[in-house]
């Protein structure tokens, strides 16, 4: 069975967990914006889009009331291989004229996809711990 409403009753909107999602969107453009500055613009817009949806699906998992270490490990698994996959692509579309099977670019998007990652997941939890200390502050 599914948990629909009733007819004619709407559906309880989403909910987000706004401190999650606020310190993802922040750390998320303040990187976007150094690749910016660095001349590297095309990858900053490919970029904004990858941190608008995981940073919206992180804040919908989060604001769960409660999460098993399964949902979790898959809350962070889920993103950081879409950075992975992004940057495959990212990767293999510049390529050097020569034909390379997909799988050859694996090891690259690690490579440049898991500390893009950490990074900015480490930057966000450093934005959420500074708005809840300044929330103790007020």
């Amino acid at each position: 069975m599914t948990d629909l409403p009733p007819v004619g009753e709407t559906a309880p909107r989403a909910r987000l967990d706004r401190p999650v999602l606020v310190g993802n969107l922040v750390s998320g453009a303040l990187w976007l914006l150094i690749l910016a500055l660095l001349g590297a613009w095309p990858l900053s817009l490919i970029g904004a889009a990858y941190v608008a949806v995981a940073s919206t699906f992180l804040a919908r998992v989060y604001a769960r009331e409660r999460l098993s270490r399964k949902q979790e490990a898959l809350a962070w698994a889920l993103p950081w291989l879409g950075a992975v996959v992004l940057w495959i692509f990212l990767i293999a579309s510049i390529g050097d004229g020569v034909a390379a099977p997909a799988w050859f670019h694996v090891w690259p998007g690690l490579v440049v996809g898991t500390p893009c990652y950490l990074a900015w997941q480490l930057s966000a939890l450093a934005v959420r711990q500074f708005l809840a200390w300044r929330e103790t502050q007020e």
